[in-house]
């Protein structure tokens, strides 16, 4: 790290040898712009971490002690959009608070379970035409 630049009363800025600027605080405008990674933590000692939205009560946490990202969002509406790529679910998608109910596949075979477990390559044949 090159230093930290305090002659620019706009922000707070930290560059690196190459005079880019890689942590910036903005004084006039609200944000803050990181180029690189941003790690919390350590590998074995994280930490939560909370992005909150403008509706209260609306979140998205990493709760570091329970291995888990919770999205809370409005009642009725979109909190988790996939705008474009695969959304890849290598375990089990459960349904409602991680009961019984649940979507797997292992591969070849898509499984719903509800009580009972519905294979459904086994379940629907189509014909070759």
């Amino acid at each position: 790290v090159k230093g930290v630049d305090t002659s620019n009363a706009a922000a707070f800025e930290v560059k690196n040898t190459g005079g880019t600027s890689v942590f910036k605080v903005n004084a006039s405008t609200a944000g803050t712009t990181t180029l690189g990674t941003v790690t919390v933590g350590s590998a074995g000692s994280g930490h939560d971490v909370t992005f909150y939205s403008g509706t209260s009560g609306d979140q998205l946490v990493w709760d570091a002690s329970e291995e888990v990202l919770q999205i809370t969002g409005t009642d009725g509406q979109t909190a988790l959009d996939v705008l474009d790529g695969d959304l890849r679910v290598v375990d089990k998608i459960y349904l409602y608070d991680r009961g019984g109910e649940y979507i797997s596949s292992d591969g070849t075979d898509l499984t719903i379970a509800a009580g009972t477990a519905l294979n459904i390559s086994t379940l629907i044949q189509i014909p070759y035409l």
